[in-house]
């Protein structure tokens, strides 16, 4: 992990207050990243000090580039949406642990908005790695679905679901695993003991996935959003509760995760 300065080379919008921004990296920071890591990029301006944790979707090494997508939320994140290509941002990374590669026969990757980019990178980790390995993906949105020709190359299979129904199934990817999937005659073949899941998205979402994941007796990992101030795990402020022997302790999302094994997380 190191300090490092960026050109933006890209940066449009994909979806509804969904930006997608691509940017030249050293050769050390694009061999050392591994899905599920992010880049803690700072915002350029005085009025806000704090960097932004930005998830890794994908790594381009023969173009020397890292892609991002992020969501516009507030100030830092519409300051990055209003970058140029040629202009330049300080970064940090590779930051956090990112996922450990249980690379089986099958693989089941569950998403929620800005948590679907970086299991893109995942999942073209994971065919490289086995290419004999079935994937499957789904993919929850607001409305407006990204990334979605990204996951039809690198998986196997991919659901889309949406929150207003415009496209796919109505609901997120929690619901439609519970309701649509684990009820169907696809669920036999993608939901088992030798299938691994991976998750990224919101709070509520992943709490749901460890759930249904345990109910399933499925491994399943789960990358943790969390707001974040230092992202090196000085300042202690993105702690996850996990269990630990017949109680409990904090670990950092910025440097102990952000992803952990969903199991261990007190929700």
């Amino acid at each position: 992990m190191r300090m490092f300065s960026a050109e933006v080379f890209a940066n449009k919008p994909v979806a509804n207050g969904v930006w997608e921004m691509r940017i030249q990296a050293p050769a050390d920071v694009l061999a050392e990243s591994s899905p599920g890591q992010f880049l803690h990029v700072s915002v350029g301006d005085e009025r806000h000090v704090l960097p932004r944790p930005l998830s890794i979707c994908r790594i381009d090494k023969g173009a020397g580039r890292i892609r991002l997508v992020y969501r516009v939320v507030g100030a830092g994140t519409a300051y990055f949406a209003k970058m140029k290509p040629g202009e330049s941002l300080k970064a940090m990374g590779p930051c956090g642990n990112g996922f450990f590669l249980e690379v089986g026969e099958k693989a089941l990757l569950v998403g929620g908005g800005v948590g679907i980019p970086p299991l893109l990178f995942l999942a073209e980790k994971l065919k490289e790695e086995n290419p004999g390995a079935f994937i499957t993906a789904v993919l929850g949105y607001r409305s407006t679905s990204f990334l979605k020709e990204e996951f039809t190359k690198a998986c196997d299979e991919v659901f889309i679901c949406s929150d207003d129904g415009s496209e796919g199934f109505l609901g997120n990817s929690a619901d439609f695993l519970q309701f649509k999937l684990a009820g169907s005659s696809r669920a036999k073949g993608i939901i088992s003991q030798e299938t691994v899941m991976f998750s990224c998205g919101p709070r509520e979402m992943l709490k749901r996935i460890a759930g249904f994941a345990m109910l399933q007796q499925m491994p399943c990992q789960v990358s943790v959003e969390e707001r974040m101030a230092c992202g090196a795990g000085v300042c202690l402020g993105c702690p996850v509760k996990v269990k630990s022997g017949d109680g409990w302790k904090n670990m950092r999302v910025c440097k102990d995760g952000p992803v952990f094994q969903a199991g261990e997380i007190i929700w």
